[in-house]
Order: C-alpha cells, then sequence, then structure tokens
C-alpha cells in the first residue's frame, strides 16, 4: 500500500503569492477611483438635499417676515462674542431644526476665524446684489431683499455649497468642495467638479464649475 511522506503538505509558492497579490492590486486600482467617485455623487446628492432643506426653512420664515428674507451672516464672517445667534444658520433655525443641514459633507475648505457652528453655505454679501441681509451696528451692513424684489428668483441663487472666490483668502483656494481636489490643486485650476446651488424660489440642484460661468451668477438680474 503507497503512502503520502508524513508531513508533506501542499500550498502556495512564492511566486504564486506574488502574483495574487499582483492581481489583487491591480483590481484595487482599478476600482477605488471608481468608488471615490460613487460616494462623492452621493455626498453631493446629501449636499443638495440640505439645501433643499434651508430653502424650505427660509421660505417659511418668508412668509413670517412681510415675504423678506432674512438677515444674517454669512459663516465665514469671525464672530463676536455673545452675537452668535446673528448668523444665519441659527436665525433661520426655528424653521428647519437642524444645525447638521448647514454642513456639506465633502466640504473640507478652512476659513480662519469661522464661526464653527455657522456650517459652510455661503450668499452673496455685496451691496448691489445680495438678497439675505447682513446684521451690523447701529444700522445693517445690507438690508435684506423682499420676494417682489427678484426679477428672476429661478435663476438668483440664494446659497451655495463654499465659499465665493471674491470672499476666499488666498483666491480661490477655499473653493474645492465637490472638486474632489485639494486647495493647492484647485488653486491651480485642476479640474473644476461642481457646485450645488440653492435659488431664491427654493428650488435647489447642483451645476459644472468653471471660473468664468460662477462669476457670471453675479451679473442675475434682480
Amino acid at each position: 500500500m503507497n503512502r503520502s511522506p508524513i508531513g508533506k503538505k501542499s500550498g502556495f509558492t512564492l511566486i504564486e503569492l506574488l502574483v495574487v497579490i499582483a492581481i489583487i492590486s491591480i483590481l484595487a486600482s482599478m476600482l477605488f477611483p471608481a468608488f471615490a467617485t460613487a460616494r462623492e455623487s452621493a455626498r453631493k446628492t446629501v449636499c443638495v438635499s440640505n439645501l433643499r432643506q434651508i430653502g424650505l426653512g427660509i421660505m417659511q420664515y418668508t412668509q413670517d417676515y412681510d415675504e423678506m428674507y432674512p438677515s444674517g451672516n454669512p459663516f465665514f464672517v469671525t464672530p463676536v462674542v455673545g452675537q452668535e445667534d446673528l448668523f444665519l444658520s441659527l436665525v433661520v433655525d426655528p424653521y428647519i431644526k437642524s444645525q447638521q443641514v448647514w454642513s456639506c459633507p465633502s466640504w473640507k475648505g478652512h476659513y480662519s476665524g469661522a464661526y464653527t457652528g455657522a456650517g459652510n453655505y455661503s450668499f452673496i454679501t455685496d451691496a448691489a446684489n445680495n438678497v439675505i441681509g447682513v446684521p451690523g451696528s447701529p444700522t445693517p451692513l445690507r438690508d435684506a431683499a423682499g420676494l417682489a424684489g427678484i426679477s428672476e428668483p429661478s435663476l438668483y441663487p440664494l446659497l451655495f455649497c463654499g465659499i465665493a472666490p471674491q470672499q476666499s483668502s488666498p483666491n480661490p483656494s477655499s473653493m474645492n468642495a465637490h472638486s474632489t481636489l485639494n486647495d493647492e490643486k484647485w488653486d491651480a485650476g485642476e479640474g473644476l467638479g461642481g457646485e450645488p446651488i440653492l435659488y431664491a424660489d427654493g428650488h435647489s440642484k447642483s451645476l459644472p464649475m468653471n471660473r468664468g460661468k460662477w462669476n457670471g451668477i453675479y451679473s442675475t438680474p434682480r
């Protein structure tokens, strides 16, 4: 009767193990970018949903305040001790009941001195083009606009994810949300991603980003 030698075991050779590892590495390099793209797409969907919820809250606010949009500090303003409730996210909180919706899951930018409880959704603060007001003392820095003062509310950006190039420092290193790029690559123009926007009529959507198109948003008629 033939018997197998005692102690002899079958197994992978070193070459076979290296081949398996190489195959796994190749598959991973092919799949991981797809996973990252899918994850960012999901985050962008959450961001658009956040803005939609904020828009509903702002529309309810306008109904209670003679169809006037709210006034509040944008997130990039350095807070004054004891006046944190002047930030827009807290002004309209009674209509939204959630501070979480003010934070985009993709936002990686930083703004020194910003109030951490104000999220990262910004709005236009230019004196000739703002809709949301900006508080000041003793008089407002920017008066809020009324619903009747917006000639094309479906085209006018009320809030947007991140921060506009005119408000970033250095310009435009803070605009990397939804571009999947770090600040340096964004600043160098290596891909421009997209930007979720809430419009003055309360609807929200994500638009492809390019610097010329983004700057053109500021010329939208009121």
